[in-house]
């Protein structure tokens, strides 16, 4: 991507200023540049409620996500808890100890 806009700019070597601008901020962040401003003139009622819809699936599948997160670490906690509460290091220095 990077190399394709360097070829563009090198094709068309006079640009506004806000073309560069432009030009790089589709480099940064291509997907947040169509909605750098959500009330642009032009946008339409469909293209709208299809832009809702679609973040309402992304939240949708981040929620999806979290609730599996949260599900291993209790896991992970629980299994935690079946382990032997004793460190191994402290019983072998509690066994020396009354060894001595």
């Amino acid at each position: 991507m990077l190399y394709d806009a360097c070829k563009e700019m090198s094709m068309e070597t006079e640009k506004s200023p806000a073309e560069l601008l432009e030009m790089f901020q589709k480099m940064i962040n291509p997907m947040a540049f169509s909605m750098m401003n959500p009330l642009m003139p032009g946008l339409r009622r469909e293209d709208l409620d299809r832009k809702i819809a679609e973040l309402g699936a992304v939240r949708e599948w981040l929620n999806g996500q979290v609730a599996t997160l949260d599900w291993m670490v209790q896991a992970l906690e629980y299994q935690r808890n079946l382990l032997p509460s004793a460190d191994p290091h402290q019983e072998d220095k509690s066994g020396q100890a009354a060894g001595s």
